[in-house]
């Protein structure tokens, strides 16, 4: 979206901690902005007749853009493997010129989500068993590392994090719909990311993302089964009843045997669609 000064090369995005109102009064053309404290009593004081919650927004780069647009096409399929993406219609679609777009197009090559042909362009890649072998083989060890060099680093307030990941988690199972994959998806990233975190071990946080980004199409399409989600969630759960009770080399277990399950879903997956 354009921003009021005609820019094109910067865009807004939702920025979801800072929720602000839109309140419509009687008086033509005018429009007012509030916070949540302020909202009771300017809503009396100006006898407004709509009320509207949204989020407050922040400038991102138009690469940010450009790559988030074409993430969530090939995550959800709308662009299909194999597809060959032009950067005159993502340019027209998104209303910003090609250099952001090139950008975009290297880090998601970067992330294997599309690969180059030369003097052909630029296509989504076919994501194959082997594939996800290898992303479960590096995964399976690295979430199993980043519990065991967290846990004895777990603290209560850790502990609390995580569960209210593992509780919103269970909200998405409850209101399970395509819209609300992608916030189980940033979720179940972050719950295993986080144990990185609590050991302050930046790269491998860093290669967890990267690998879980990888395969973000798959677990789209595993999560379109709801009893799939919940039963990913409720394996979350266990891991963190093991942390609770401090036993280690039953939540090492878990993960490990988690990340096995998610792999074999994973490659049935990857097997029907090639």
């Amino acid at each position: 979206m354009r921003r009021s000064d005609g820019s094109n090369e910067r865009a807004w995005r939702r920025f979801p901690h800072d929720p602000v109102y839109l309140l419509k009064p009687p008086s033509p053309n005018v429009l007012l902005i509030t916070r949540n404290s302020s909202l009771v009593p300017l809503v009396a004081a100006t006898g407004c007749t709509r009320v509207q919650k949204v989020l407050l927004m922040k400038t991102v780069s138009a690469v940010d853009v450009a790559k988030g647009y074409l993430e969530e096409k090939i995550v959800k399929g709308v662009i299909f493997p194999g597809q060959q993406i032009k950067e005159e219609d993502i340019s027209r679609q998104l209303n910003i010129s090609r250099p952001p777009i090139r950008e975009a197009f290297k880090i998601l090559e970067g992330e294997g989500l599309v690969y180059r042909r030369p003097n052909r362009g630029v296509f989504v890649s076919q994501i194959k068993e082997k594939d996800v072998w290898e992303v479960y083989t590096l995964l399976e060890s690295l979430c199993e590392l980043a519990l065991r060099l967290a846990f004895d680093l777990i603290s209560e307030k850790e502990t609390r994090k995580l569960e209210r990941i593992v509780s919103e988690m269970d909200s998405c199972v409850q209101r399970h719909s395509r819209k609300v994959i992608a916030r189980y998806q940033d979720l179940n990233s972050r719950f295993h990311c986080f144990f990185a975190e609590i050991a302050d071990h930046q790269r491998l946080r860093i290669m967890l993302f990267n690998l879980t980004t990888q395969i973000r199409r798959l677990s789209y399409q595993a999560f379109l089964d709801k009893d799939h989600m919940r039963r990913s969630n409720l394996e979350h759960e266990n891991i963190l009843e093991a942390i609770r009770k401090g036993d280690r080399e039953k939540a090492l277990k878990l993960t490990r045997l988690h990340v096995e399950k998610v792999s074999r879903k994973h490659k049935a997956i990857a097997a029907q669609s090639t």
